[in-house]
C-alpha cells in the first residue's frame, strides 16, 4: 500500500499562473506610467522651448524693430524680407526653426496700437509673437508671447 503524502514543499501550477499573472498585470500598470511620464516630458520640454523661443523672437524684433516694421504681409505678419534681416538669411517660403528634434514655426505680427481715441497710432506698436509646431500638416500653437514698441 502506498502512503499519502499530507505535507508537500511546492507550489502548484495553479499558484505559479496566478502569481505570474498579477505580477504581470503590476508591470503592465507601472509601465504605463513610465510611457505616459515620457509623454509628458517631451510635451514640457516642447513647451519651454517654444516658450523661451518666442521671447528670443519678441527681443529681436523690438532691438531691430526700425529695420523690419514695415516688412509685414496684409495680415500683418512678418514676411520673408522681415525673417531674412532679423536672422541675416536668405529663406524663401515660411520660417522654421529646429531645435532639437522639434521643428518651430514663429509667426510675428507688428500692429500699430490705438490711442485713446480709437486711431491706429504711429508711435506705439504691439507686437505679438506666436510659435507653433506642424501636427499632421496642421499648425497647432504652442506658445505666444506680446510686447510693445514704442517710436
Amino acid at each position: 500500500m502506498k502512503k499519502l503524502v499530507k505535507n508537500e514543499n511546492g507550489y502548484t501550477l495553479l499558484e505559479i499562473l496566478l502569481s505570474l499573472s498579477i505580477l504581470s498585470i503590476v508591470i503592465l500598470v507601472f509601465f504605463g506610467f513610465f510611457i505616459q511620464s515620457a509623454k509628458f516630458s517631451v510635451q514640457s520640454q516642447n513647451k519651454m522651448s517654444a516658450g523661451q523661443l518666442s521671447q528670443e523672437i519678441l527681443e529681436k524684433v523690438k532691438s531691430n524693430f526700425e529695420t523690419v516694421k514695415n516688412d509685414i504681409d496684409g495680415a500683418k505678419k512678418l514676411n520673408t524680407t522681415g525673417w531674412n534681416k532679423l536672422y541675416r538669411t536668405s529663406i524663401t517660403g515660411e520660417y522654421s526653426i529646429n531645435i532639437g528634434n522639434q521643428i518651430y514655426y514663429p509667426q510675428v505680427k507688428i500692429i500699430p496700437a490705438k490711442d485713446q481715441n480709437g486711431e491706429f497710432s504711429t508711435q506705439l506698436y504691439y507686437i505679438q509673437v506666436e510659435v507653433g509646431v506642424r501636427e499632421k500638416g496642421v499648425w497647432n500653437k504652442k506658445f505666444e508671447t506680446y510686447g510693445f514698441k514704442g517710436n
